[in-house]
């Protein structure tokens, strides 16, 4: 990795890796250590900024071979950066983007593991190998994020609904509970929705008629299917198989380092 490649690449790194309620702009400070559930202040938004998404990444590419292989691929022009999670079992497996200065890997095999690069565009990727390998190519974006509904949708039951409002950060859009045609239930977010873009962040299925503060989504029994999709844009989840709809009462978007629910959504049937 050249220099200018690895300078860039740290402060890329340096933007994203905090978690959620940490140096979120305007976000005030986070509860005091021993009490999570002490007041935090909201964030305050800046009007003329354009909403991004918490970065997340997006698989553009997937190779493999047991030799020298050439492949042009696109990174998106305002992609954070991007990677290649490779594997190798013998030889060596070097990794070179048209025109940079260095490669992006020179790896000793077997090994297993990741390399980063900044270039966007339409890119040239060079595998030169003495041994099997395989690799994905992923990009990092901060877009909006835009997944049509899924199948049986449109046809199946909504059982309930109801709109995101802020509890100790932003809160905007839609949530709504389906069961499908197929017997599975589904949860979708849509109608713009949005949350403070911070990594970490989970969905629980929460028991809390309408919480409003971090302690009240904390104490009701709930099911955390995982980490949220993006904080912007619409998109769906499919649910456990053990879930009980009828226990669902609310959404939480809830920050697990700093234990605190950044928005939540009361179902109404």
């Amino acid at each position: 990795m050249s220099v200018l490649r690895a300078i860039a690449w740290l402060l890329v790194a340096a933007m994203v890796a905090g978690g959620c309620g940490e140096g979120d702009a305007g976000a005030g400070p986070v509860p005091p250590d021993g009490d999570p559930f002490e007041e935090v202040e909201r964030a305050t938004p800046d009007p003329d900024a354009p909403a991004r998404a918490a970065p997340r990444w997006e698989q553009v590419l997937t190779l493999s071979g047991e030799g020298p292989v050439t492949e042009e691929f696109p990174i998106a022009e305002d992609a954070l950066q991007w990677r290649a999670n490779y594997r190798c079992g013998s030889g060596e497996l070097v990794l070179q983007v048209e025109d940079a200065d260095e490669p992006m890997l020179e790896a000793e095999c077997p090994d297993e593991d990741q390399a980063y690069a900044i270039e966007t565009g339409f890119l040239e990727l060079d595998v030169d190998a003495s041994g099997p390998w395989e690799l994905t190519v992923e990009q990092q974006v901060d877009t909006i994020y835009e997944e049509p509904p899924l199948e049986g949708m449109d046809e199946g039951e909504v059982l309930a609904e109801g709109s995101f409002y802020a509890i100790e950060r932003t809160g905007e859009g839609t949530a709504t509970l389906y069961r499908l045609p197929d017997g599975r239930l589904a949860l979708r977010f849509a109608d713009d929705f949005q949350t403070l873009a911070s990594p970490d962040l989970y969905v629980w299925l929460s028991e809390a008629e309408e919480p409003t503060t971090s302690a009240e989504a904390f104490e009701a029994d709930r099911v955390d299917i995982g980490e949220i999709t993006t904080t912007f844009g619409d998109h769906n989840y499919v649910l456990p198989d053990d879930v009980d709809p009828e226990r669902i009462r609310s959404i939480v978007i809830w920050c697990a380092p700093v234990q605190i629910a950044y928005a939540a959504a009361a179902l109404n049937r």
